[in-house]
């Protein structure tokens, strides 16, 4: 099972000199085709929990080999028995590597051995002891299984020149479960230093959707470039450790970027460097319940930089995703950043499954309404609020597109010169669009806080459209409009060019409700049909 840092093989070289060291063992006697495993004395305090694991991402060729793993303090005692998928299976013993954490077991699985399923090993933990099973879930194919990039186990970690931030991040985990990463520097180690001392404290993450993980990890100052990782999985038993592989920490210095935010039929804008030249590279959505969501492929440069916009799906929901963009031919770069797919509308309490969505954001994309702003966040559009004479005013005006200079001195006695609504009133008024309401003496009244009914607002946009209102209608639309009612003529025109067809009844002519106010999520939906009219 192959697992590489950036720029590296899959040679073990620590493995090999983990072997020479213990070539007596090898001379022993095997029983089962499996070595006895040594006895639990000065076992260092391991960076993972004390258990059994499995070596790599879980997938194997036939007649491969697998590393079984006794981390820490746990054992795995003859005799051992393996099946896979409940048939007994003899694996042969390739050797035994004694890693600071733990002891490791080579074993060749049989030629013949093919197939999905879980690996079970049933052994004691000590002498005698009652035996205890643990099962691996393995993939032994003889081509690599699907893989969203480049190999299912793949890695990478870095740590830019001048920074003391290890990023890393891998695949080959199941999805959702828990992961441990530990670091620590093998330089410390081979220098003569104690692992306790060149080890940082574990760090927990979960595997998302993908069974990815991503993680930064702050290290000394004074650690050097051999750094490794060491990350182990709860559920899978799997452990991958980079020590096992040359190469050491990569230094080219990958960087990645992507659009921190988009929508649901929207675009996410990457651009990254530190990959292979002119390799493909995958640029794929993760998220933490489901598999990765490929968005598409790009092809670096000759320098090893991608650049590319991708269109996020339809049904993609709203939330916390990460955008990755991981190797397919050539290198084993993962890198990824975070994004927020969020729900497309404007404001934050009128959304997709309102019934007015479409009309409130066409309000919004229109520059008609900006809504209310919030000390954090998206504005209010306050959909069930009735709309005021003065906001019905300005949202006409805006509608309108006119530029207009309102004169010096006002035409209504309640909308003074320094109203922010008194252009858009003078508008109205001049466009005969209102003409406010009459007093005994003095000056009309535009009463710009009162809300619009429902019979108002069908007078202001017929007469904004121009209708012809002088003829009275010959037809009851409504039950509650009869037709000789003053706003008779403006309610017809708004049922013949379906602007408004009122509520139904269980039987007769629908309801107009004349003097109900008219709200606000309500007035956009009259706006963008007037606006739309043929």
């Amino acid at each position: 099972m192959s697992n590489k840092p950036v720029g590296t093989s899959t040679t073990r070289v620590r493995r090999a000199a983990a072997l020479a060291t213990t070539a007596a063992l090898l001379a022993t006697v095997f029983v089962s085709g499996v070595g006895p495993a040594p006895e639990a004395s000065a076992v260092p305090a391991p960076p993972i929990a004390d258990g059994i694991y499995l070596e790599g991402s879980g997938w194997v060729t036939p007649g491969g080999f697998i590393g079984l793993i006794s981390a820490g303090n746990a054992r795995c005692y003859e005799p051992r028995v393996f099946t896979f998928n409940g048939l007994p299976v003899t694996l042969e013993f390739d050797g035994r590597g004694f890693p600071d954490w733990g002891v490791v077991d080579y074993l060749q699985l049989p030629a013949s051995l093919v197939g999905v399923g879980s690996l079970v090993l049933t052994c004691s933990t000590v002498d005698n002891s009652p035996a205890i099973t643990v099962s691996f879930p393995l993939n032994i194919t003889a081509t690599q299984p699907a893989s969203t990039y480049r190999e299912p186990g793949m890695f990478t970690f870095f740590r830019p020149v001048g920074s003391d931030a290890v990023t890393v991040n891998k695949v080959g985990f199941l999805a959702g479960e828990s992961v441990t990463v530990t670091l620590y520097d093998q330089s410390l180690i081979d220098a003569g230093g104690f692992f306790e001392d060149a080890t940082l404290p574990p760090v927990t993450v979960a595997a998302d959707g993908e069974g990815a993980i991503t993680t930064q990890i702050t290290v000394p100052p004074a650690w050097g470039l051999d750094i490794e990782v060491l990350s182990s999985a709860a559920t899978s038993r799997r452990v991958i450790n980079t020590g096992w592989y040359t190469g050491g920490l990569p230094t080219n210095n990958p960087t990645f970027t992507a659009s921190a935010a988009s929508s649901p039929g929207g675009t996410v804008t990457v651009s990254g460097t530190g990959y292979a030249p002119t390799e493909s590279v995958v640029i794929a959505l993760h998220s933490s319940s489901a598999p990765a969501l490929v968005l598409g492929t790009v092809t670096a440069t000759g320098a090893g930089a991608v650049t590319g916009t991708f269109t996020i799906p339809t049904n993609v929901t709203h939330g916390t995703y990460r955008v990755w963009a991981g190797s397919k031919t050539l290198s084993y770069v993962l890198q990824n950043a975070p994004i927020v797919i969020e729900d497309p509308a404007t404001f934050a309490d009128v959304g997709p499954t309102n019934p007015f969505y479409t009309f409130v954001q066409w309000m919004a994309s229109s520059g008609i309404s900006t809504g209310t702003a919030q000390p954090s966040g998206k504005p209010l559009y306050k959909p069930a609020d009735a709309v005021s004479r003065q906001a019905m005013a300005l949202f006409m005006y805006r509608l309108s597109g006119e530029t207009f200079v309102p004169p010096v001195t006002p035409t209504f006695a309640d909308v003074a010169t320094t109203s922010q609504f008194y252009t858009a009133v003078e508008w109205m008024f001049q466009r005969s669009i209102s003409t406010g309401t009459a007093q005994p003496s003095g000056k009309p009244l535009f009463k710009p806080s009162d809300p619009v009914s429902r019979q108002a607002m069908a007078l202001f946009v017929a007469r904004y459209a121009g209708a012809n209102l002088t003829t009275p209608p010959t037809t009851q639309r409504f039950a509650d409009v009869p037709l000789n009612a003053g706003t008779a003529a403006a309610i017809d025109w708004m049922f013949t060019t379906g602007i408004s067809t009122g509520t139904t009844q269980p039987s007769g002519l629908p309801l107009y409700r004349p003097t109900n106010p008219v709200s606000r999520q309500a007035m956009a939906a009259f706006l963008f049909r007037v606006d739309n009219l043929p």
